[in-house]
C-alpha cells in the first residue's frame, strides 16, 4: 500500500514536471543533439541501465501474488511501457529547460530544470517528488532483495535464520532488517556514482545470464528465441561501454560470492 502511494504521488509529480515545462522548452538546448555521438549514448545507456532493474523484482514477488503466470508478465509490460514513456518525455523536458550541461552537474536536475519557470511551487513540488522516487526506489529494492535473501536461505545458501517469516505479517524480518542494514552501509561508505556503475554492470550481468537461460527454455516449451537472443547480445553490448573499474568491483564481487558459496557448502556438510 505504501509502495502503491509513493509511485502513484511520483508519477501525477512527473507528468506535472512534463505538462508544465513544456511550455518553457528551449530548441536551443538540443543543440548539439547528441554532443558525444553514438558512443555517448551507449555509455549513458550503460550506466544508466540498474534503472530497469526494477521490472525483474516483479518475477521475485511471484510467491505473493494472485495468479503468477498471468499478473507477473502484465505487470513486467505495463511497467515497462509505462516508465520508458516517462522516461523520454522527463529527458525531453529537463534537457528542453536547461540544457545538458546543466543537468550534468546538478544535485537537483529536475528541481533546477523547473526552476527555470520562475515558479516556487512547481520548484517545491518536484523537490518533494524527488524525495518519494528515491523513498520508492529504496523500498522496492529491501523488497526485492530481500526475498531473494528468503529464497536462499530456504534453500541453504545462507543462514536458516534468514527465511524465518513473521507470526503477524507474514514477511521474511530478518532478511528484511539485513537487506536494509547493507544499504545503508553503501549509502554511508560507497561513492555513489560508483555503485551506481556497479549496479548496473550486476544488472547486465544477470540479465544476460536470463535471456541466456530462456533461449535454452524456448527449445522446450517453443517460446520466443529471437527476442532472448536480441536481449543477450544487448545486454552484452552494453557491458562493453561500462567503465573499467566497474567490471574489477564486480568480478571481486562475484569471486567474493562464489568463494562464500563453496565455503558455506563445506560448513552445511560439517
Amino acid at each position: 500500500m505504501l509502495n502503491s502511494v509513493l509511485v502513484s504521488a511520483k508519477i501525477l509529480i512527473l507528468v506535472f514536471f512534463v505538462a508544465f515545462g513544456l511550455f518553457y522548452v528551449s530548441g536551443s538546448n538540443f543543440v548539439p543533439f547528441a554532443p558525444n555521438e553514438s558512443l555517448g549514448v551507449l555509455q549513458g545507456s550503460a550506466l544508466i541501465f540498474f534503472a530497469y532493474a526494477g521490472f525483474a523484482r516483479i518475477t521475485i514477488l511471484a510467491e505473493e501474488v494472485k495468479d503468477p503466470s498471468r499478473t507477473v508478465p502484465r505487470s513486467i509490460l505495463l511497467a515497462l511501457g509505462i516508465s520508458t514513456a516517462i522516461y523520454l518525455f522527463a529527458s525531453f523536458v529537463a534537457v528542453g529547460l536547461i540544457g545538458y550541461v546543466n543537468l550534468s552537474t546538478s544535485d537537483s536536475p529536475l528541481a533546477e530544470a523547473i526552476g527555470v519557470t520562475g515558479n516556487n511551487f512547481a520548484v517545491s513540488l518536484i523537490s518533494v517528488g524527488a524525495i518519494m522516487a528515491t523513498a520508492s526506489v529504496l523500498l522496492t529494492t529491501i523488497l526485492g532483495v530481500s526475498r531473494v535473501v528468503f529464497a536462499m536461505a530456504r534453500n541453504n545458501d545462507l543462514p536458516k535464520s534468514l527465511c524465518s517469516i513473521h507470526s503477524k505479517f507474514k514477511t521474511p524480518y530478518y532478511a528484511v532488517a539485513v537487506t536494509g542494514s547493507f544499504m545503508i552501509l553503501a549509502i554511508i561508505f560507497a561513492d555513489l556514482s560508483r555503485l551506481v556503475a556497479v549496479s548496473s554492470f550486476a544488472v547486465l550481468l544477470y540479465y544476460s545470464l536470463a535471456n541466456l537461460a530462456a533461449i535454452r527454455l524456448s527449445r522446450r516449451r517453443n517460446h520466443f528465441p529471437i527476442v532472448s537472443s536480441v536481449g543477450l547480445l544487448s545486454c552484452l553490448g552494453l557491458l562493453a561501454f561500462l567503465a573499467v573499474d566497474s567490471w574489477i568491483i564486480g568480478l571481486i564481487g562475484i569471486a567474493f560470492g562464489i568463494f562464500f558459496y563453496q565455503a558455506w557448502r563445506r560448513i552445511r556438510k560439517q
